[in-house]
């Protein structure tokens, strides 16, 4: 990766892995357990984490 200066801050040129891989931080930052999406893969083959977060959800404790 190249660094310029740009008004006294560095500014890098990133290559397209790299920008790649910041696009990819910033949908993981976007995403939120409550969303479809990450809450099919959080809980998919894990029926244990599924049934603890239905617990506090629903305070009920026999799930």
């Amino acid at each position: 990766m190249e660094i310029r200066k740009q008004k006294g801050k560095q500014v890098g040129i990133l290559t397209a892995t790299e920008q790649q891989h910041q696009e990819d931080l910033r949908r993981l930052r976007d995403l939120r357990p409550i969303d479809d999406d990450f809450m099919r893969c959080l809980f998919k083959d894990n029926i244990p984490l599924a049934e603890f977060v239905l617990r506090i959800i629903s305070r009920v404790s026999r799930i």
